[in-house]
This record gives C-alpha cells, structure tokens and sequence, in this order.
C-alpha cells in the first residue's frame, strides 16, 4: 500500500509538470497591485489597467475586481508604467514603477474627475514598504550591484548587507584561489553554513556535491537580486536558511553597452615581516579584471528588426591574478641529511635511540637486558648520529627533493627556509541571453552561462609538493530557458527547464609518479588508483617532535549534472491569487577523491627513544624517518561512483487579500529530497543488532552486521530509508496599519536538501573509500622483524625483513571491495563511517514578526524579529563504538592486552584486531569486530535561533 502510494505522489508530480505548472518560476518575478479608487474613495469596478515594461513596450492589461483591485503578477524585474483611463475621469499614468526580483510593490491609482483625454502623471517612487508579503528579505538593485566597491568583484559578497547573513570561511574574497564551498558558505537566518540556496534566473545553482554554489554570476551581468532571509512562501524548498535570487539583465529597445578593465599591483603593497628580515624581495602581484557586455533589440539588417519583440544580451568577464606568496619552512641542513643529529638533538633537548637494540626476554627482543635495564630500554646513537649504514635509501631519496637552508631558523631547528611562491589562477566567464515577446500573451526567455575557473599549484619547493592545494580547474555550464503564458489576465502560466553541469578537477604536479623510483615494488603502480609522490612533509618538528608526511597532492575527479523541469499556474480569482506549482530535479554526483592515494606516513619520536614504551623526553621524528620505519599511515583507493538523487515537489499557496489593509499568505509545500543511490548499487547500511555475517560463517556470534542495499535487508537501494511524509506548511499574514506602516508576520517548515551530509555520500560509503594501513611494529615499538627474533641490520634497512618506508604495503595497495563476496571479511578490523537506515531527515522551523515604517519617499526603517529552530541537523560521524560509561572506572586497566578472540579470524593487514593479543577496552567496545565506527551524517543535531533586525535604507534620488 504504502509502494502504491508512493508511486501515485510521483505520477501526480510529474503529471503537474507536464500540465505545465512549475514549482519556484515565480520566484526570479515580482508583482504590482493596487487599488482604483473615486474621489470619494469608492472602489472603481470593472476597469481596464494598462502595464508597459519601459524598456522593451511590452504591454499587458487587467481589469479590476468588484473591490476595485487590480494586480500583474510574473513581472521581470525592470522599470513599468501603469496606466488608467475611464470615462468620466481624468487619464492616470504612473511611471516609473520599479518591479524587484521576490517583491511586490502597490500602486494604488486614485482618479480625478474629468476628461479621459486628460492626463495625471504621477512620479513618485516605488514604495519600499512591501505590504503583501510576510516574509523577511532584501533587495540589492542594480546601482548597489554595479556600484558598489566589491574586491574581485564577486556579487555574492554583497549578501553581507542583508540582516541576518554572517560570511563565513573565504566567501568574502574573490572564488580564485578558495576552497569551491566558500563561494557560498553564509549562514542565513539562523541556519548552518551552506544549507540555503542561491538562484539564478529562476532555477537553482546549487550542485550535489555538498550543497556547492556551482556558479557566481558576474556583476556586470546581473539586473538585481534578492536575500530573503525568513519564512519564504511555498514556492521555495530545499534549504534551511535563506534563498539568495540572482536575475541577469535582458536587452531593450536601446542598445547598450560597456568595455571596463580594473587593475591592482604590488607597487603599493608592504613586504612581509619574514621577507625583510631574511632580506627575500616583496612578490609579485597583479590581477586584472577585463570585460564587456553589450544588450538591446536584434536587428539584423534587410532581414529582421526585433524592436519591440527580439532583445539580446551579452556579457564576457575575465580574471587573472598572479602573486608572490610568503612562506617559512623546516628543511633537514646537509648534516642532518647524512645522519648526524647532534645539533637538532641539543636544540631539541634530546637524544636519540637504535630500535635495533632494544631490550627485553625472549626472541621477540634483540637483546637482553643487562643490568638496571626494564624491558623496552635502548641504546643510544653514539653522538646522536645515525651511522650511514643505517639510514633508509628511500628516505633520502624524499629528502633529496627538498633545498637547502636559506635562512638561520629558530633557536629549536626550525623555520630555516624563507621564500616566495606564486600563485593564483584564472576566470572566464560568458552569459549570453535571448529575450522573445511572441505575443502581447506569451513572452519566452533563455540564458546560457559558462564559468570556467582555474587555480594554479602552490609549489614552494619546486619538487611536485603542493603546500595547499595542487592545480584546480572548474567548468559550469548552465542553461535555463523559460516560458511565461498568460491563457487570460488572469491565468499566467510559467514553465521552466534547466541544465547544469558542474565540473572539478584537483590533479597533483606528480600524478603517474613511478613508484619504483623510490624503491618500491612495480606491482604498486599497478594497484595505486593514482600513483602519485609521498612526500614527506619537514615543517613539523612540533614539541612531540614528530615527522610527518602526505601525498603530493589530493585527487578529485566530480562531474555533476542538474536537470529539472518545473511549472506555476496562477490563478487571480476575486481577493484570491492561488499557485500552484511542482518540479522535478535530478541530480548526479560522479566522484572520486583521494587525499592520500600512495600513502601518508608518520614518524613519531617512540621508534627512536629511550624505552620503546615511554617515548616521552627523547627521540626525534626526523630520527625515526631516517632510519625508515612508519609507525603509522595508509593508502587510500577510491571507486569512481556514479550516485544520483532525486527531488519531486509540489505546492500551493494562495494571498488572500482580505481587505484593502489585510493580506493573508497560506500555502503548503510537499517534497521529497530523495537519498542517495548509485548506478551498481556500491552502498551499505550498518544493522546494530544484526549478527555479524563475517564471523558467523566462523563460529563467532557477534552483533553488528554490514548489510548491502537492495538485498533483502534493505529492499530499497539507499542506505538511509526515504521519507516521504515531507510537509511544510507556511502561513503569515501582512497588514497596512497606515499608508506608511507594515505589519508582516509568518511561520513556516522548511526540510533541508540530503545532500548536506557528506558522510551519506556513496563515496564515502566503506565500499567505496579503502584504506590499506602501513604494516608496523606491533609489538612494543620493536620493528616488526623482531617479533619472530630474525632481524639483522642489512635487513632492517632493505626492508627485507622489517616494515620500512621502501615496502610500506607488503601486502599491496587494496582495492576497495565493493559488492564483492568477501566485502564483509575486508571490513572487519577497520574503522569507518556507516549510513543508518533509519536515520531522520534534518528541518528548520523559520518565524517572524517585523514592522516597516516609510518615512518620505525614499527613506525606511525596518524592525524584525526572526527566529529559527533546526531539528534533526546531521552531524558528521558521531561514534557508536566507545567503550560503554560502566568500563571507564578501568583505568588503565583498559590498555592491558589480553588474547585476542578474533585473532586468524579477522586478517586484515595492519589491523591491531588480526594480532594474537589486543587491548582489553577494545573487547568492551558494543562491536569490538571494528577498530571505530560511526553513523554517517546522523540526524541528531538541533540549533535555535533568535535575532533583533534593525534596517534603515536610504533610497538613491538624485544622482545620490
């Protein structure tokens, strides 16, 4: 019943769209209303309005109600006239009147007794006061657009003017150089960091891909845009926050155009304190911002003149910044690099030990301990130097990549090498827009947009090692066409498609690096989903003094798409203006990402301190590195998933203009964000009470089980069950105490979109997303060719016999497992993240109350209280596997090993849990089988929000 159900919903959507009715086409439109009154102030019934875009003479007429009430409603944000003539009665013509993106502005229209051949031309400006809407929100015009100072000119920026928006991260810059999700990453009315939405045109730019805002339209392109910060209409879904409404610019009859170029260099900027002192020169920098746009009728001569009717417009923007980038490093002196640790370990404080001669009973030792020796002590480095013999030919070959000191460093060692690096990128980006008036009832419109965004590598070293990030390239393709209808003046109808097409590339300078270069078996190069450079990273000799690495650089492979076809119908009946609208999206995620795709390595001063179980007071990572044994790492080998979501909707919403002074906004929206699902159905969900089906083909029951999708443990093919009981109703109400106050009140639901939580993401699902750790010492801190007493020191170097960084994978690089047959074997012993089927999709209730007063024409004071409370908000893995409160009187007594119940059971390699002993709190855990686990984007968040909003807004007038 409840499959039957479900599928009648989505039939009734898509039957909605192909009935032409549209969910949020609205929402890139504005309104005019009003009243025609008498002298006497009576309602004038039964007469005719005239309305006629300034820009381009397209005309639309209605008649007003019994009330004497008028209203136009899809209206493109532009300059109108409105006009009225009725016999008896002197003509009234009101221009101009500026219709906004989201806003509706009332023109009342009082008429004076005389001729219809006379005229009454009204100038007054539009109203700021907005007495039909009880939402919270702003507009920014097309003057505050263009003229603004914005450093980059990214007209996001200019979100920050809105009450209730606070940027967060690197949204305030221009997008070169940041991290893609601080283009949009502003919190809205109360709501988390990129959960609200950005539109352009009427559709979406948002991707899949956590919610990114996929496209920033240039400033020179745009007519306006709206924020809207609290309790949107019905119109609006998907988000927990705000909705920020861009509109491009459309031609008119009068050609248009403009050439500019804007230019920034370093001859007024400062060096850096680290520069001067090391005498490095001030680096470079200069960025250019070219562009044209140009717009007006088509004329295309002895052929067609689009006066009147045809009206294109074009935009071109181009970026480019290049600049010198300070950075201070830790690189080895050459005496470091032959072995002789002596200074670093006087500056350091410390000396260094040989793991090789660590002490204690049995042949898992090197040697026995002599007299007031504890099992675990070593014998130091004579002189704290590394004998030659000793030191590991890979971790020369890594150290070999990097320069030497250029500068004397701290009194520890460190921040020896001073210097300068470029950086920056490039923008391209093109809009191209068509605008059609097929009739004085149909008007279609179609915009084309390209970003293409390019971010170079940050390469200090010149060696392939990128300090941030390695080169970035981003394409978006988006197209949106659109068709307004109007069957009568009162039935418009708006049907909107649109496409978008997101790509992004991170590649390091060393992708397809040969790993036997460094040693390594052939068969990695093989197995390494990207073969990349494992650099070590030198710049952390820290107070644990520990020796870090990472990859040359993360990988990522994204292509999204976003299709959706959407409709409104709206219907003026009496007081009465109902829409009613659905859409349907799809929305892909192809991906891969792997931060660490050859290996990431630590070298912690324990392998070469005094005691192999007390590493604290001695040892030094650079110690530890020389001598080649990781203590610690992995590899990660990703699968390229092919996810999609999908997102049906509908709503209705009526304003009820009770009165001349009273407007009611009821509506309710139905929607629902689909869960993630992937082409070859690569997704698991965690069963807590399920037995373990890995170790119960062994004999060992055990709770805890990783099921697959579309088994018949989850028939469904997501890891997280839908909901489709997905309600958000809206109401408020606006009320005009005087012709220049405004009362708005309002509530509403708003679900957020699935795709917030990027745990939940089939990428990351542990089927996909494979680390192999590095094989180490698992006893003691004695290098592991020690447990089975034969280790010699030609052996311990080679790695022939010990873990070192020369096969840090004797087992390989493992593939990640997929739907294979064994995929709940290669999970055992492992930590990772895992869906929860039941998990409950996150909401915002949103409130307000606010009250307006105008004062003059152009001047407005804005009050508002607004409030919101989420519920359900994901959090990003939150663990499920901690060792219960009842143990935690233990102590210490937790880290006691005591035999391993999985040992030959579970064989992951590098897993403490496939050792013959293990930790007795790892027993305690509730499913001690994993090494951690955690639910993916757990729906067990809440936030509330409350605000004074204080707005006073001067209107431009007079060049000013």
């Amino acid at each position: 019943m409840l499959q039957r159900l479900q599928r009648m919903c989505l039939l009734g959507v898509i039957a909605a769209i192909c009935s032409s009715t549209q969910l949020n086409a609205q929402t890139t439109f504005g309104s005019i209303v009003g009243n025609v009154s008498d002298p006497s102030g009576a309602a004038v019934a039964n007469t005719e309005v005239t309305l006629t875009n300034l820009g381009t003479n397209e005309k639309r007429t209605e008649t007003t109600n019994a009330d004497g009430f008028y209203q136009f409603v899809n209206l493109a944000p532009a300059n109108y006239s409105v006009e009225v003539a009725k016999t008896g009665f002197k003509r009234v013509l009101r221009t101009p009147v500026n219709v906004q993106t989201g806003t509706t502005s009332k023109i009342d229209l009082p008429l004076e007794v005389g001729a219809v051949n006379q005229t009454v031309e009204v100038t007054a400006q539009t109203p700021l006061l907005t007495p039909e809407s009880s939402s919270l929100g702003q507009v920014i015009d097309q003057r505050k657009t263009v003229e603004l100072p914005l450093n980059g000119r990214n007209p996001l920026n200019l979100v920050a003017l809105v009450p209730s928006v606070v940027p967060q991260g690197g949204s305030m810059s221009n997008p070169n150089g940041q991290n893609p999700f601080a283009w949009g990453n502003y919190q809205i009315g109360g709501g988390m960091a990129n959960q609200s939405m950005v539109w352009l045109d009427g559709s979406p730019v948002n991707g899949s891909y956590i919610n990114i805002t996929a496209l920033i339209p240039t400033q020179d392109s745009l007519q306006e845009f709206k924020v809207a910060t609290n309790n949107l209409s019905p119109e609006y879904g998907r988000f927990a926050g705000g909705v920020v409404n861009f509109t491009t610019k459309s031609g008119s009859n009068d050609l248009h155009g403009t050439v500019y170029e804007y230019l920034r260099n370093k001859v007024l900027d400062a060096n850096t304190f680290a520069n001067n002192s090391n005498g490095t020169p001030r680096g470079a920098f200069t960025q250019n911002q070219f562009g044209f746009n140009l717009g007006g009728p088509v004329y295309i001569p002895k052929i067609y003149k689009g006066k009147d009717k045809t009206f294109f417009f074009v935009n071109y923007e181009g970026f480019r910044l290049r600049q010198g980038q300070s950075y201070t490093e830790t690189v080895p002196t050459a005496t470091e690099r032959t072995g002789d640790l002596s200074g670093l370990a006087k500056a350091q404080g410390v000396n260094i030990y040989d793991p090789l001669t660590t002490c204690g009973p049995g042949p898992g030792y090197p040697r026995p301990c002599g007299p007031g020796e504890v099992t675990g002590d070593r014998l130091q480095f004579p002189g704290n130097i590394i004998p030659a013999n000793r030191i590991n030919p890979t971790s020369v070959k890594l150290l070999n990549l990097y320069p030497a000191p250029n500068a004397a460093g701290t009194v520890t060692g460190t921040q020896n090498w001073v210097s300068n690096s470029s950086q920056g990128g490039n923008n391209n980006e093109t809009v191209a827009r068509i605008d059609q008036n097929v009739s004085d009832k149909q008007h279609i419109s179609a915009r084309y947009t390209y970003w293409g965004n390019l971010n170079l590598p940050t390469d200090p070293f010149h060696n392939g090692v990128c300090q941030d990030r390695c080169t970035e390239t981003f394409n978006t393709n988006n197209f949106v066409l659109g068709d307004t209808y109007s069957f009568t003046p009162t039935t418009i109808m708006e049907i909107r498609l649109s496409y978008q097409r997101f790509n992004y590339d991170r590649t390091p300078e060393t992708l397809g690096y040969d790993l036997t270069q460094l040693g390594w078996p052939a068969a990695n190069n093989q197995q390494a989903v990207f073969r990349d450079l494992p650099v070590p990273v030198i710049n952390n000799f820290d107070t644990n003094n520990t020796f870090g690495s990472q990859g040359a650089g993360s990988v990522i492979i994204d292509r999204n798409d976003n299709y959706r076809a959407a409709g409104t119908l709206t219907k003026i009946w009496g007081t009465h203006t109902f829409k009613f609208g659905a859409e349907f999206m799809r929305m892909t995620h192809n991906y891969t990402q792997t931060n660490i795709p050859t290996g990431i390595f630590n070298f912690d001063p324990g392998f070469t301190a005094a005691n192999a179980s007390n590493s604290a007071g001695s040892g030094l990572g650079l110690a530890t590195f020389l001598l080649g044994y990781p203590d610690g790492g992995s590899a990660s080998s990703p699968a390229l998933v092919a996810a999609q979501q999908f997102y049906p909707a509908a709503f209705f919403n009526d304003d009820w203009h009770l009165s001349e002074r009273l407007t009611l906004n009821v509506g309710v929206r139905w929607e629902h964000a689909g869960p993630w699902t992937e082409r070859f159905d690569r997704i698991s969900y965690f069963n807590p009470t399920e037995a373990n089906s890995a170790l119960l083909a062994q004999g060992i029951t055990q709770r805890g089980n990783i099921g697959l999708v579309n088994t018949p443990g989850d028939t469904y093919r997501s890891g997280i069950l839908p909901d489709w009981k997905q309600w958000a109703p809206r109401v408020g109400a606006a009320y005009q105490i005087t012709p220049k106050t405004v009362f708005h009140a309002g509530y509403g639901v708003f679900w957020l979109p699935n795709d917030v939580a990027w745990d939940t993401s089939p990428n990351n699902d542990p089927l996909n997303s494979y680390s192999t750790p590095v094989l180490s010492s698992i006893t003691n801190g004695v290098p592991a060719c020690f447990t089975n007493g034969a280790c010699s020191t030609a052996s311990a170097v080679t790695g022939t016999g010990a873990y070192t960084i020369t096969n840090p994978f004797p087992g390989g690089i493992l593939p990640p497992p997929g739907r294979s047959p064994n995929y709940a074997n290669a999970l055992l012993g492992n930590s990772f993240a895992v869906n929860q089927l039941f998990n409950p999709y996150g909401y915002a209730q949103q409130w307000n109350a606010d009250i307006q007063r105008q004062l003059g024409n152009g001047f407005l004071i804005d009050v508002a209280y607004g409030g919101a409370k989420g519920t359900h908000l994901p959090i990003d893995s939150p663990s499920i596997d901690q060792v219960p409160d009842q143990y935690l009187s233990l102590g210490t007594a937790l880290q006691n090993s005591v035999p391993n119940p999985f040992f030959g059971k579970i064989t992951t390699p590098g897993s403490s849990l496939s050792a013959a002993t293990v930790q007795e709190g790892q027993l305690l855990r509730p499913f001690p089988q994993y090494n951690g686990l955690n639910y993916a984007g757990q729906g067990i968040g809440n936030s509330t929000y409350e605000s004074l909003q204080v707005k006073a807004e001067k209107r431009f007038s007079g060049g000013n």
